[in-house]
């Protein structure tokens, strides 16, 4: 189960014993949309999100439906929150 607020991804997992995972929206790097065959024809797909949080590099959240749009409500909600922080990504290689 996700939940995407203002400023953070949310991610809960579990049934009998729950852990909630939690991403500052500024730490995302890079979204990848990936749709294998079978997600096509259901109208399904995965959603990779490359962080630089240091404790979850890679996020995948798996079989979402193409019908809401996440990525691209992820993607918009990003750039927002960068913009009100003021926080911009540098790589140092």
């Amino acid at each position: 189960v996700f939940e995407l607020t203002n400023e953070r991804l949310k991610m809960t997992e579990g049934i009998f014993s729950k852990v909630t995972e939690t991403l500052e929206l500024y730490r995302v790097k890079d979204i990848e949309v990936l749709q294998p065959f079978i997600y096509r024809i259901v109208g399904l797909e995965n959603i990779k999100v490359n962080t630089s949080d240091l404790s979850s590099p890679v996020i995948l959240l798996d079989g979402i439906s193409q019908k809401i749009g996440f990525a691209d409500k992820l993607r918009n909600q990003v750039e927002i929150i960068r913009a009100q922080k003021k926080v911009r990504e540098l790589d140092i290689e």
